[in-house]
């Protein structure tokens, strides 16, 4: 637990204790750290893994007075644990949000992340990006259930009478006024280029959420990264078919680093 200014985060801390390399996990819009409960195993066999509460989150409470959060909120939320947490540099994976704001961080910090790895990160504009803003906008039931339906490339039948939860813990969350919210300026095509450490990208072939044109963009933009796919995996593999994105992280967390190096 971690008091700042803009409020309590909560975060996870777990992995050898005389480990010297560390890295931090971030979550994607709506969910929490739970998200990563599939490679917690794998992680933490050589790394100090630090998985982060959103505010908002999980149990990370708003920052107070307000109904819902701000890119500053979680920008902040990011620097507040690697500045208090994590040692100088470290191993930073994002999932979808996180990897928008993980994409933030590194560009500002290059010097202390280590090798960036992206999970169908989102955070590049292209056209039809407004699409992904509809989507956590919908109202209702059946708004719940198209953006689970474009999330998933296949999401368990016990779903489906869990989603008036669903809906209620979005509305708590104020998600559809944090993605009204976004500004053109949030979004950062721009700084793609600013990432000058080892970079690899995560891709489940049916996400529907995060579009081709934003794989285009990363790809011309970072055409050194390592992209590693996976097959009949949509937005969230790491729930949706753990084992394969076990394998992926493992292909490029435990890669050999020199080559990692050699490629970014």
């Amino acid at each position: 637990r971690l008091e700042t200014p803009r409020g309590r985060l909560d975060y996870y801390d777990s992995g050898p204790g005389d480990s010297r390399e560390a890295i931090l996990l971030i979550h994607g819009l709506g969910t929490s750290a739970s998200t990563w409960v599939h490679v917690a195993g794998l992680v933490t066999r050589q790394y100090r893994m630090v998985a982060l509460d959103l505010p908002g989150s999980g149990s990370s409470p708003l920052p107070p007075g307000k109904m819902s959060t701000s890119f500053e909120d979680l920008d902040d939320a990011v620097a507040a644990v690697a500045d208090n947490v994590l040692p100088e540099s470290f191993v930073l994976l994002g999932h979808s949000l996180g990897g928008w704001l993980a994409i933030r961080f590194a560009a500002r910090h290059p010097m202390r992340v280590r090798h960036l790895i992206l999970v169908n990160t989102a955070g590049i504009e292209y056209p039809g990006v407004e699409r992904q803003r509809e989507l956590f906008m919908g109202k209702g039931i059946r708004g719940t259930k198209l953006l689970l339906d474009t999330m998933w490339g296949w999401y368990p039948f016990y779903y489906w009478p869990l989603l008036p939860g669903i809906r209620t813990e979005l509305e708590r969350r104020g998600t559809a006024e944090f993605v009204s919210g976004v500004r053109e300026s949030d979004f950062v095509n721009d700084r793609l280029k600013e990432l000058t450490m080892p970079v690899s990208i995560i891709r489940g072939r049916r996400d529907r959420l995060i579009e081709e044109p934003s794989l285009r963009i990363l790809r011309e933009q970072l055409p050194h990264a390592h992209f590693v796919y996976l097959d009949r995996s949509g937005h969230v593999p790491q729930l949706e078919h753990p084992g394969r994105f076990r394998a992926a992280l493992k292909e490029v967390l435990f890669a050999d680093r020199d080559g990692l190096a050699r490629s970014a």
